[in-house]
């Protein structure tokens, strides 16, 4: 390929308004960083796998990939179990915090009220309700568009003690501390 930038496995190197040479390689001086908006070429949808390579003449490529994400600006709250702004848990408590904008939770494992779960509210209702939610703590078994993230931890106040275990593994790891 010489050098460019290729989106999905399709050359967009020309259409990305990268800056080139007459002879059509890429300008990126040495140790900077250029940021690119450039078109996927088909039409993908939430959660669809994209690729970016980025080919030069003298080192080996570079490589990035995610999923396409929803651009969304959540505006959430952290609710009590007594809230419970959940359909089917209180339908009053729901509607009052959906009528004031609020469309995402943060949600931990374990009850909240009338039976519901943080399970089957991130794994069933905030996909059949449209709202979203930020999980903590769940086995996430959807691959819905309404969880935005996983919220792995709070207030951790940098003590590695207070981190999930996933995350602590992966700290210690970094780290060289085992």
């Amino acid at each position: 390929y010489g050098n460019g930038v290729i989106v999905n496995g399709i050359n967009v190197t020309k259409i990305s308004c990268i800056p080139t040479y007459p002879s059509g390689n890429v300008i990126i001086p040495a140790q900077q960083t250029i940021v690119l908006e450039v078109p996927l070429g088909t039409p993908t949808s939430p959660g669809s796998v994209w690729t970016v390579v980025c080919t030069f003449i003298d080192t080996v490529p570079a490589v990035g990939g995610g999923r396409v994400l929803i651009p969304h600006f959540p505006i959430e709250t952290w609710p009590t179990s007594s809230d419970c702004p959940f359909p089917t848990s209180n339908d009053t408590s729901y509607r009052w915090h959906r009528n004031h904008r609020i469309d995402t939770y943060f949600v931990h494992s374990g009850s909240y009220c009338n039976g519901v779960t943080g399970d089957s509210i991130v794994n069933t209702l905030a996909e059949a309700y449209n709202f979203y939610v930020l999980p903590t703590g769940i086995n996430i078994q959807t691959t819905s568009p309404n969880v935005l993230a996983n919220f792995l931890a709070d207030e951790v106040d940098q003590s590695l003690s207070n981190l999930p275990v996933s995350y602590t593994h992966l700290r210690a790891h970094e780290t060289g501390r085992n």
